[in-house]
C-alpha cells in the first residue's frame, strides 16, 4: 500500500489525476468504510491498467 500523497503525485505526473479521483469517489460509494489510501491505491491501479502510455502521456486509443 502506498501513501496517499505519493499516489496523487504519481497520478498528476501521469496525467490521470482526474480519472483517479473520479474512480476513488466511485469506490467510496461502494465501500464507505475503506480507508482513503486503499481507495486511491485501487483507483490508480485500475486506471493504469485501463490506460496505455506513450511518449506524449496517456493514450486511451490503444489499451492494455
Amino acid at each position: 500500500m502506498a501513501n496517499t500523497e505519493d499516489i496523487l503525485y504519481e497520478a498528476r505526473a501521469l496525467g490521470i489525476y482526474d480519472e483517479v479521483m473520479k474512480e476513488s469517489r466511485k469506490l467510496a460509494k461502494k465501500h464507505p468504510h475503506m480507508e482513503v489510501a486503499d481507495r486511491m491505491d485501487k483507483a490508480i491501479i485500475k486506471i493504469k491498467n485501463k490506460t496505455s502510455y506513450d511518449m506524449k502521456g496517456p493514450n486511451e486509443n490503444y489499451g492494455v
